[in-house]
């Protein structure tokens, strides 16, 4: 009876995705028909049907009068994440539905406030929206996941915890936009490496690392000074790993953090076991879990930050000293790579970022006439360029006369940005100088700080 409660449910919330998709997707176009739309594309009542045009009308206006059509929707979601809740004793259906209810969260937002975004990136929106739930619900669900994979045999729990760790190491390296087709990048923009694993990934393992410390110190010495110490050591240590893992965040954020841990502590100690042995193995569960999520996240993003390195500083750096020979032999840079091809390389160097080499995995080559911009795609949609230096010795002073007070201000508002800019990179320095090069990059070591 219980299973068939179970299968009643996903069948349920499988309709209900279905309808959310089709109901609040971007719909047709002004040219488009119903029969000239391909099997993915959603219909987009919600968009078309006059019945619908008020609650249009409040998402069009903002907030906080959005918040009308989105709770219609927002409220039967949240009622299938308490049925499901209650329903299944499992991690891994908890995860799943969980995933599920987020989706459907997800989509009226995406569906009323931002339906350009949608049309814009068309079947990728739900896939990428769809890998977002499922890894923030692995994420907040892992202390349970691990304390179910441990309870298999030693063999399927290193299988499991390999195939966690290979799917972040997948899409930390292989989201690029190396792939013109988009194959393997089913994001335009870092959502699922950057929000997904590196910021909200990285934020609720750090919750799990301090929460289950300070539910471990609790149940040790029991009795409010146990809570007390507990709930302090959390919160001390969840402000120093997301100092850590975001890279400085401000004294605001890091106080935030620090309150989180402090509440998910107590709350762990309030609704866990009575037995102090059994209370201190769960809260070490937790820990574990945290540890295995944050080094997973942190250690693929390392290697995929490698393999950027190592493209940038080697095999790019080939590729530079190969197009100023060239035009120290023939007097001008070639009009494109593959005239390097015999005399300088065998066939045109690649830059690998990640582990599968795609066939649009290569660099991006502009002659400018007396320069270049060589550029290649790298991890989280960072785009890396080089441009050799400007030589000032091949104009006169009259071609950089001012053109009026405009010019002036663009000049003024250019020192400006200088001074903010971030420091240029004293090893990378070293690698172009030992290779007679004086040109820059635009991108770092690592990906840049984006939020």
């Amino acid at each position: 009876m219980r299973a068939m409660r179970q299968l009643a449910y996903f069948i349920v919330l499988a309709g209900m995705l279905l309808g959310y998709y089709e109901m609040l997707g971007p719909g047709m176009g002004p040219s488009e028909i119903v029969e000239d739309l391909e099997w993915w594309r959603s219909a987009g009542y919600v968009h078309s049907i006059e019945a619908f045009s008020y609650l249009e009308e409040l998402a069009e206006d903002g907030f906080p009068g959005a918040f009308i059509p989105l709770s219609i929707f927002w409220l039967p979601a949240l009622l299938m994440w308490i049925w499901g809740f209650r329903l299944f004793r499992s991690a891994v259906l908890r995860a799943i539905a969980t995933a599920g209810v987020f989706l459907l969260l997800i989509f009226p937002y995406y569906g009323y406030m931002a339906d350009r975004v949608w049309r814009f990136f068309e079947w990728r929106s739900p896939a990428v929206a769809a890998t977002f739930a499922g890894i923030t619900a692995a994420g907040l669900f892992a202390p349970s996941l691990i304390r179910a994979a441990a309870g298999l045999s030693r063999i399927w729990t290193m299988i499991v915890l390999a195939l966690v760790v290979s799917g972040a190491f997948v899409l930390t390296t292989e989201v690029t936009g190396t792939n013109s087709w988009m194959r393997f990048n089913i994001s335009p923009w870092p959502v699922v490496t950057l929000f997904g694993l590196l910021l909200l990934g990285s934020a609720i393992a750090s919750f799990h690392v301090a929460a289950g410390t300070g539910a471990w110190i609790a149940a040790r010495l029991s009795g409010r000074r146990g809570l007390t110490i507990g709930g302090l050591a959390a919160a001390v240590l969840a402000a120093g790993l997301s100092w850590i893992t975001l890279r400085g965040a401000e004294a605001g954020a890091l106080i935030v953090f620090a309150l989180i841990a402090a509440c998910y502590t107590l709350g762990r100690v309030w609704l866990g076991p009575d037995d102090a042995e059994e209370a201190s193995r769960r809260g070490l569960t937790v820990l574990l879990a945290g540890v295995f999520s944050l080094l997973t996240i942190q250690g693929t993003n390392r290697a995929a930050t490698v393999f950027q390195k190592t493209a940038r500083n080697e095999t790019a750096t080939h590729l530079l000293v190969a197009l100023e020979s060239y035009r120290e032999k023939t007097g001008s840079f070639p009009r494109r790579l593959s005239d390097l091809v015999p005399d300088f390389f065998s066939e045109v160097p690649r830059p690998r970022i990640g582990l599968i080499l795609d066939e649009d995995d290569e660099f991006m080559y502009r002659n400018l006439g007396d320069s270049y911009l060589l550029e290649f795609s790298s991890v989280q949609w960072v785009q890396c360029g080089y441009s050799p230096p400007f030589d000032v010795a091949k104009y006169d002073e009259e071609d950089f006369a001012d053109e009026g007070e405009d010019d002036a201000d663009d000049y003024d508002d250019y020192d400006d940005y200088e001074e903010e800019a971030a420091p240029v990179d004293p090893e990378l320095l070293i690698v172009l100088a030992d290779a007679g090069l004086e040109g820059s990059w635009n991108c770092e070591d690592a990906p840049p700080k984006l939020w």
